[in-house]
């Protein structure tokens, strides 16, 4: 995303572009009992500004590392999303500033020492308020993404295991899992009034391919 600057930010009107570079990844995370993926949003944003409050004028260029974190949880029957955490690490420096009094003599370097003293000052409140507007701008469209995205799950899934229930083919135990690497859902379509064995035993998982368990009661049944 690409876009202009205009705003009032600490008193200062700035002014100028930025462009905002994201890339979505999912992770499996390691759990005996859920499936659980954490969803990653890392991203870059680039500014060149122009920051204008009386009698100084300064420039700054901006490349600010951002990272959104969600996860997604699927115990069986239910899909659930953590909060959204937000990282950020800013870094601007000033490329250029200047002061109205510059062609004064001897004024004039004294008036740009004291506008470079308050730059630096100021830099750490800038860089917090930077942070504070990244989050803003970031977080909002990333939770209503994964909002969209997770939102009906949940009422999709109960109307198929309702579905399935009244055609007697519902299951009765339905377990979840996950690895560094793979994710696994078991389930149980056998009534308790039927011959059958226990719980599905927790097996792990296959590096590859497809692991099929068969309980003998499949003879009967």
């Amino acid at each position: 995303e690409s876009g202009r600057v205009a705003d009032n930010i600490l008193g200062a009107w700035v002014t100028g572009t930025q462009t905002t570079n994201e890339e979505i990844s999912v992770d499996v995370i390691q759990s005996p009992s859920t499936a659980s993926i954490a969803i990653k949003q890392n991203g870059n944003t680039k500014s060149s500004t122009v920051a204008q409050k009386s009698p100084a004028t300064v420039w700054t260029s901006g490349d600010h590392c951002f990272k959104v974190e969600k996860t997604v949880v699927f115990d069986g029957t239910t899909v659930a999303l953590s909060a959204s955490t937000f990282d950020v690490d800013t870094n601007s420096r000033t490329t250029g500033f200047r002061t109205r009094y510059d062609d004064m003599p001897l004024f004039g370097g004294l008036a740009r020492n004291m506008a470079q003293q308050k730059i630096a000052e100021s830099k750490p409140q800038s860089d917090a308020e930077t942070a504070r507007r990244l989050r803003r701008d970031i977080v909002p469209k990333f939770v209503q993404e994964t909002g969209n995205r997770f939102g009906t799950i949940n009422s999709d899934l109960q109307k198929t295991l309702t579905a399935l229930k009244a055609k007697n083919a519902g299951p009765d135990n339905v377990s979840a899992r996950s690895s560094g690497s793979h994710i696994a859902v078991s389930s149980r379509t056998i009534g308790s009034g039927r011959l059958g064995g226990s719980t599905q035993p927790v097996l792990p998982l296959t590096d590859e391919g497809w692991a099929l368990q068969v309980h003998e009661s499949v003879l009967y049944n």
